[in-house]
């Protein structure tokens, strides 16, 4: 699930209806919005057993243990061979985090020496799990063999579901 547009604030003073307004429960009522909240979105400080207002501060503002939604270009690599421009597969090599499983598609350019590309985009995210924002992701080209990238593509995350 993504997190809500609308979050729960970081206070002692918030209400039922702030609550409602970011799970958009099936009815207003707290024992509903317990049944249609996201687990994951739950600031593990307050979540208790779920039985009260209180567990519900900070609801959807978490940023860690997440997909990745959204990611920005760190390192664009660089990898040899001008035939390459197009689409080709890539799946996690390492990360700064603990996260696992990222596999995406990224579009390669020639990086204009005619000998060595770069990547251009990164399209088709398959998010992983266990992600926190500002994560660096090294990826791998799957279509390729290793000596063919001379510098690996490294992107940050930017965004979870």
């Amino acid at each position: 699930m993504a997190a809500p547009a609308i979050t729960v604030p970081d206070t002692a003073t918030f209400t039922l209806q702030n609550v409602v307004d970011s799970v958009i429960p099936t009815t207003s009522d707290l024992v509903d919005c317990f049944a249609d909240a996201d687990a994951a979105q739950f600031d593990p400080t307050y979540e208790g057993s779920k039985n009260n207002l209180y567990n519900f501060r900070n609801y959807g503002n978490q940023t860690s243990g997440g997909v990745v939604k959204f990611v920005t270009v760190v390192d664009r690599g660089r990898i040899r061979g001008g035939d390459l421009v197009g689409m080709n597969p890539a799946v996690q090599r390492s990360t700064t985090g603990s996260g696992t499983g990222f596999a995406c598609n990224v579009t390669l350019m020639d990086d204009g020496s005619g000998v060595t590309n770069e990547m251009k985009n990164v399209l088709s995210v398959s998010g992983g799990n266990g992600f926190q924002v500002g994560d660096d992701i090294t990826l791998d080209l799957t279509s390729l063999p290793d000596n063919r990238e001379l510098d690996y593509i490294v992107i940050k995350v930017s965004v979870l579901f």
